[in-house]
């Protein structure tokens, strides 16, 4: 009777939670990620990521957990996100909104308008590099994707971001040696 019970209370689990399916990290697979969609039309759409920023945590943590989900919010339970809207050009541009006012407030910067992004690969490792004309502004590691499955066919991916530095501030220790 107690496997029947852990079987069962393991299962719905799965079915209400959703499964996680890793993504192997390749450059194909983070560009077919990053890369624009088109809609049912066949029109292009920008590709959304969205973060949570309650207490700056996305100006002030060194992880960062980006969601192409719009509404991961809703259950995250987040007031203040920051997006990164993607266009076919490469380009992202940085939206922060507050949430949890009516109606809902967004702020765009023109310093945070149409950064370039591009991903390297350098040391067994992937980057993704955020540059405003010949001036970098933002280099983030690439720790992994997950394939987060919900209801019906239902998905969406979790990114997961370290940063090395924001506007030329370097985060990571120097080599003593």
């Amino acid at each position: 009777m107690k496997h029947l019970i852990f079987i069962t209370s393991f299962l719905f689990s799965s079915l209400l939670f959703g499964q996680i399916d890793n993504i192997s990290l390749s450059n194909k697979s983070i560009k077919n990620i990053l890369k624009t969609k088109k809609n049912d039309l066949g029109e292009l759409i920008n590709e959304s990521w969205t973060t949570k920023n309650d207490d700056s945590l996305y100006f002030s943590s060194d992880t960062i957990y980006f969601y192409n989900n719009y509404y991961m919010y809703l259950s995250e339970n987040w007031c203040n996100e920051i997006n990164w809207n993607l266009d076919n050009k490469n380009k992202i541009t940085i939206i922060e909104t507050i949430l949890c006012h009516e109606p809902p407030i967004s702020t765009i910067s023109f310093e945070k308008s149409n950064l370039k992004f591009k991903i390297v690969f350098d040391n067994r490792s992937f980057f993704l590099f955020l540059n405003k004309g010949l001036n970098e502004y933002s280099k983030f590691e690439i720790i992994s994707l997950e394939k987060i499955k919900i209801e019906g066919k239902n998905e969406y991916v979790k990114m997961t971001l370290v940063r090395k530095y924001e506007l030329g501030i370097y985060m990571e220790l120097p080599d003593l040696h």
